[in-house]
């Protein structure tokens, strides 16, 4: 779809160390749709090739980036990503509430082992406080299983049972990605809206080692598809488009750190040649 400035659109996420994922994959991303990307920054994720920590902001320092973007008068969409905390949650939600715009929820639910308590209030909270606010919400596998309470998630309808419980939780429209996890020849993700189940499909490719960031690259899209004013169907099929060729515009990190992270400019990079 078709670039050319069209106002803003504000992430509310984690900083991603290595750049693949988090608030970095969505700036690129709004900015190959032709928006202007604001930010807020809810922690910083570092990655290491054993392992990743996320160090949540203070409460009062999110509550200053909501209140400064709160003065800006052409902004398009929202989208939500890493949430680490539930300090934090309540506060998103809050601002959320106030807007009048299509929101997008990416449900990153980022914990190690240990966490258990802090996970199942956390995801209480997003099942309760803002899937009720979201226009789209785009779990992946692990995600839909924790916010509907379901587990073997391992077929195509199963998906779109899992999305259908999200929109009578509250959600507008609900996409829950099977991608690579499923088996089969084709990467499929199921959605529900309008009381219908869609089926996205691609093919799978070998470039699949250069994922990372492909989730929130993914979400990004749709947001700034249904900024433009485009449809959630055609918001959601351009986005599936829009990931696959981040995916095989991918690059390779280092040798030691796992997979490489999506290049959101594949498209347009494709299209150059």
């Amino acid at each position: 779809m078709t670039a050319g400035f069209k106002g803003t659109i504000l992430t509310i996420a984690g900083s991603d160390s290595l750049g693949g994922g988090g608030l970095q994959s969505d700036l690129v991303t709004f900015s190959e749709y032709g928006f202007g990307g604001l930010s807020a920054i809810t922690s910083i994720a570092t990655v290491f090739s054993d392992h990743f920590d996320v160090h949540p902001l203070a409460t009062d320092v999110l509550a200053d980036q909501l209140a400064s973007i709160s003065q800006v008068k052409n902004l398009r969409a929202i989208k939500v990503g890493l949430i680490p905390n539930l300090d934090q949650l309540d506060q998103i939600a809050a601002f959320l509430a106030k807007q009048d715009l299509p929101i997008v929820i990416d449900p990153v639910l980022a914990f190690k082992e240990g966490q258990t308590q802090q996970q199942e209030d956390l995801v209480s909270a997003y099942r309760t406080k803002l899937l009720p606010l979201a226009t789209v919400v785009t779990p992946n596998l692990p995600e839909a299983e924790a916010l509907t309470q379901q587990q073997g998630l391992d077929s195509v309808e199963k998906l779109g049972e899992a999305a259908k419980e999200l929109v009578a939780l509250g959600a507008k429209t609900a996409v829950v990605k099977g991608g690579a996890r499923l088996p089969g020849e084709k990467a499929q993700d199921a959605y529900f809206d309008q009381g219908q189940v869609q089926i996205l499909t691609s093919p799978k490719f070998d470039h699949t080692a250069f994922t990372n960031g492909a989730g929130c690259t993914f979400s990004a899209a749709i947001t700034a598809n249904l900024a433009a004013g485009y449809s959630v169907e055609e918001s959601l099929t351009d986005a599936k488009d829009f990931v696959n060729a981040a995916i095989r515009a991918g690059f390779p990190l280092g040798d030691n750190l796992p997979g490489g992270d999506v290049w959101p400019a594949g498209r347009r990079t494709s299209q150059q040649k």
